[in-house]
């Protein structure tokens, strides 16, 4: 029998000890993912969250390659976890925090617009009255009245018939999709029922400075009105503000700001 002379190697047959190195992505990934964790309710546990999340994944796919010793599969799992789950105090500081504010934001801007909407329609309504004005007659006392009659101004197209509404009343909204379609007669009786806005009768041309017009019904404007002055700027008057301006108004037609609107409005609907 022949001997072989081949040196013993006591490794032979066996794979290497080495650990096999953990991936630095996977490490990456759990701290990350436990620190989005922990701050997610300040809100940038949100954005460390999802790049832990990132990095998990990036891991698991260097880690499964054919041939690559790279270990930290764990790792990377848990980084993927405590990353997804930091998501959840950053909604719901989101719902409740951000969202609401946001939703104030956006209704405070849409009630701001819809509120110089509606002074530029009370202003269009009085430039219609002094334009039906400087068709009359002045009196012995070198006067002439301001109309009280809606209906007629749009007719005689002094003001549009949108001018008659505003949108700030959501409850019956503008003109019907109709109304261009309807009769003259038809459109004065729609307006004089569902018109958005009054105009205050008795009020003196002449007056100076003092108050020209009240415009809006208190269930369309929420208890306020609009108020046109004789230099065309318009203002709210809210019921708070009302002692001035039932004042000059008492010095004009003897009557106060409230019962003044009651009685256009009376006479509107």
């Amino acid at each position: 029998m022949t001997l072989s002379s081949a040196p013993y190697n006591p490794n032979a047959g066996r794979g290497s000890l080495r650990p096999a190195a953990t991936s630095t992505l996977a490490i990456w990934s759990l701290v990350l993912g436990l620190v989005g964790l922990a701050t997610g309710i300040l809100g940038i546990g949100l954005v460390i969250g999802i790049i832990g999340v990132v990095l998990g994944f990036v891991a698991l796919v260097k880690i499964g390659k054919p041939g690559d010793s790279l270990g930290g599969k764990g790792m990377a799992i848990a980084g993927i976890i405590t990353g997804c789950l930091s998501v959840i105090p950053a909604a719901i500081l989101v719902v409740v925090v951000v969202l609401p504010v946001a939703l104030s934001a956006v209704d405070t801007a849409r009630r701001t617009a819809h509120q110089m909407q509606s002074m530029d329609h009370a202003k269009a309504i009085y430039q219609g009255m002094l334009q039906d004005a400087e068709t009359q007659t002045p009196n012995a006392f070198g006067d002439v009245y301001l109309t009280h009659d809606l209906p007629d101004l749009v007719a005689r197209n002094l003001i549009p018939a949108e001018a008659t509404q505003t949108p700030l009343d959501e409850i019956n909204g503008g003109l019907p999709d109709d109304f261009a379609t309807r009769t003259p007669e038809e459109k004065a009786k729609w307006i004089k029922l569902f018109a958005d806005f009054v105009i205050v009768p008795d009020i003196n041309k002449n007056a100076g400075k003092n108050i020209i017009a009240l415009f809006g019904k208190p269930e369309c404007f929420g208890g306020a009105t609009i108020i046109v002055r004789t230099n065309g700027e318009a203002e709210w008057v809210l019921d708070y503000d009302l002692e001035l301006i039932d004042t000059q108004l008492e010095k004009q037609t003897g009557k106060t700001h409230r019962s003044l609107l009651l009685a256009a409005e009376g006479f509107t609907n």
